[in-house]
């Protein structure tokens, strides 16, 4: 069965791409499915939240990837070579955190990928290789950089569905609208991909948070997520010890976990790619 391919997309840095990618990606590890993490930052936080390590200390990453297939390698085998698994005994993590993750794969980057020499003729590079090495996979998610470049175009084209991510701000609208305006819709007149849902992250209880968030729900009232993401600081003490947020104690992380259930729900197994 071909696994489901969704990029997580937002146009602003610290809106919580990654976090959600994971938390994404655990709901579906607790449910027995097989997930791949395709890592489009160049800051490599997903690589490091799963495997502990940093981007420097990767040997191999998605930009080797990339090339070895330009240069006509089996995509399968660059992908298996590549990989980073959360159950590799050799990747030195706690076991708590091994179970944690579950069946979890990353295909991690570093500042390699940011070097990489990208345009319309390696657009389909990626969906390329995902065909051929991606079938042992219930999911893959693509993890990408904030904006809008040559690599978030590169997820766009690998991916069924996009997910936005955005924080209750003034331009949240507009981030939402540049997003649509400058990637999905140039890349739909070409792949069939669509934007599923828009997921705002880090809302407060305070009156400006409302204010923004009602702007949304009025403005994108079709791809708002009836599910939003409460800030809470469970979050960041969960990436400090490189768990998901289902492996962290207390209420918070049980609401945030509860959350991540609904989103998944809504927007991966009921929506339609």
């Amino acid at each position: 069965m071909t696994p489901r391919r969704v990029q997580i997309s937002g146009l602003k840095g610290g809106v919580g791409k990654s976090t959600l990618t994971l938390n994404l990606a655990t709901v579906a590890t607790r449910a027995a499915q097989r997930v791949l993490v395709v890592e489009l930052d160049p800051q490599g936080n997903a690589t490091t939240l799963v495997t502990g390590l940093y981007p420097d200390q990767v040997q191999r990453t998605i930009a080797d990837v990339l090339v070895g297939f330009s240069e006509g390698q089996d995509p399968a085998e660059l992908v298996a070579g590549t990989v980073l698994s959360a159950q590799d005994p050799a990747i030195d993590i706690a076991e708590f955190n091994r179970s944690a993750w579950g069946n979890l794969d990353v295909l991690p980057a570093n500042q390699d990928v940011a070097g990489l020499a990208l345009g319309p003729a390696h657009y389909r590079d990626l969906a390329k290789i995902m065909d051929a090495a991606g079938d042992g996979y219930d999911l893959i998610l693509y993890d990408t950089a904030p904006g809008i470049s040559s690599l978030t175009t590169l997820g766009a084209y690998a991916a069924d569905s996009i997910i936005s991510v955005t924080t209750p701000t003034a331009n949240a609208v507009g981030g939402v609208r540049q997003l649509i305006n400058g990637m999905i819709t140039p890349v739909q007149q070409h792949h069939d991909v669509q934007l599923i849902g828009v997921v705002v992250n880090r809302v407060a209880n305070r009156a400006e948070h409302r204010r923004h968030h009602d702007a949304l729900q009025a403005e994108l009232p079709h791809l708002l997520c009836r599910a939003w993401l409460p800030d809470r600081t469970v979050v960041e003490q969960a990436e400090g010890y490189g768990l998901p947020l289902h492996a962290m104690p207390g209420p918070s992380a049980v609401t945030l976990t509860d959350l991540y259930d609904k989103i998944f729900r809504y927007l991966i197994t009921e929506a339609t790619p």
